[in-house]
This record gives structure tokens, sequence and C-alpha cells, in this order.
């Protein structure tokens, strides 16, 4: 259970669905569940139910270094109810920052196997892709509201647009609360997905998608990364061909050994 809720957290990731939570002190909009905060908290609680496998992992060197970077980071977080202007405010992020680093940490004692987080972080791409681009060609909202989809018209202020001459026209927000959501999860999901995913032909699909999600959200960075991790995958492609020619190939396969030897009196015919 709790790695089907990691995953299914990687792929919620990006949407905007989420609940208000009663906290004393705070207006109920400033504190909200996300439902993917929900479900890195369920992965969580179902890893530590299990005993914590992994714990042991803890004790190495580069992840002790790890673990205690993000407590000092919570404590640090925690410090600032002494000067924040509300220290309610401060408490309950800090508490939201604690379960983060949590899963962080969960992820990091889990031999969690990188095709599947792949996959969901694809996946939710493409669901965030398609949504969007049928936004982009409504030029409204796709009535998906019941899924965390925001209002977008164009009347309304606030929503992001893009220029393209004369035309105004709005961005991808997919199920998200922005477009730059969509980017910055469409990059890591790029990034880190297809370097998981060994097959290249996931990896081409990829590529091309986050490309057209860059050239539709008129994001010239995203278009950039799509485009140097595209030579860079087809440089991966030459060297495995050639490694693969190379394999089992000894160095006097390469070599002439069938050749006569010339004499200073001997003429080309």
């Amino acid at each position: 259970m709790s790695r089907a809720t990691l995953l299914a957290m990687l792929f919620f990731s990006p949407w905007v669905l989420e609940w208000p939570i009663a906290v004393p002190g705070l207006d109920c909009n400033e504190v909200k569940l996300r439902l993917a905060d929900g479900l890195a908290l369920l992965s969580v609680a179902a890893y530590a139910l299990a005993g914590w496998p992994g714990r042991e992992r803890l004790r190495q060197s580069q992840l002790k270094v790890f673990g205690l970077a993000l407590a000092a980071l919570v404590v640090f977080a925690a410090s600032s109810m002494l000067w924040a202007a509300s220290r309610v405010t401060a408490l309950a992020f800090t508490i939201r920052l604690a379960w983060w680093i949590a899963i962080a940490i969960r992820v990091a004692c889990d031999d969690v196997p990188p095709r599947y987080i792949a996959v969901a972080l694809l996946s939710g791409l493409f669901l965030q892709a398609v949504v969007g681009i049928a936004q982009f060609a409504a030029q409204r909202q796709l009535g998906l509201s019941v899924f965390g989809e925001l209002p977008i018209e164009l009347a309304y202020p606030g929503v992001s647009v893009i220029s393209a001459g004369n035309a105004t026209l709005i961005r991808l927000y997919g199920l998200s609360g922005h477009p730059n959501v969509i980017g910055g999860y469409a990059a890591i999901a790029l990034l880190v997905g297809t370097g998981l995913l060994r097959e290249q032909r996931a990896q081409w699909w990829a590529l091309w998608l986050i490309g057209l999600i860059g050239l539709l959200n008129g994001n010239v960075v995203l278009m950039l990364i799509a485009f140097f991790v595209f030579l860079g995958a087809g440089q991966e492609i030459n060297a495995t061909v050639q490694a693969g020619y190379m394999q089992d190939r000894l160095v006097g396969d390469a070599m002439m050994t069938d050749f006569q030897t010339l004499t200073n009196g001997s003429t080309l015919d």
C-alpha cells in the first residue's frame, strides 16, 4: 500500500484538487490538504506501520548527511515561529514541510523500481498534456471541476495568457493551479522519467510531448530542455549501437590479415 500511494502521489502531484482544513486560529482557506499531500501522508504512515523497512540505510554516510540536512531544515522552519507574524501559520507550514521531508526519507529507504517511478511521472504528464491541449484548443475550461479544474476564461482577471500577434490565448492549465506548475512537472517528468525508463521509444514520445507543451505554453525553457535532451538521447543511441557492434569483438577482428608485401620494383599492375 505504501508503494502504491507513493506512485499515486507522483501521478497526482500537479493536481490542484484540495480540501480546506480547520485549524484553530486560522481561516479555513489558509491551510488546505492537496490530494498529493494526502497520498504522501498515507504512504509515510503505511511505511511506518510496516516497521520502516530499510531504515538501516540511513546509517550510510550519504543518506546520513541527507537526513541530517533535512532535519536541520525542519528545525530552521520551526524556529521561524519566533519571529513570524502568525505563529499558527508558521507551525502549519512547518508540519507540511516535515511530512514532505518524511516522504523524501521514505523514498531513500525503499527500493522502488525505477520503471514504476518513470511510468507514474510520464503517465501523469500525459494526462495533464491531454487536458491542457484540449483547454488550449477550446480556450476555456472543459467542465472538469470535479477533478479540480479551475474556471479559466479570457474574461476572468488573473488568467495566464500568451499573446500571438493580435490574439490573446489562454495557456495550458491542465488540472493544475497554474501553467508554470505544469511546466515544472513536465521538466521533472522528462528529465527523471526518461532517465529511469531506459526504453528509447518512451524517451522519444516524452521528448515530443514536452516540446509540444513548451511550444503551446510559450515556454522557451521547456523547448530548449526538450531539444538538448533530444540531442543527448541521440548521442546515447549512437553510443549504444557502437557498443553493440564492438561487443565480444577482439582487436584482431579489426586488423587486416590478408595482405601482400611489395618490393622496390613493384608496379600498380
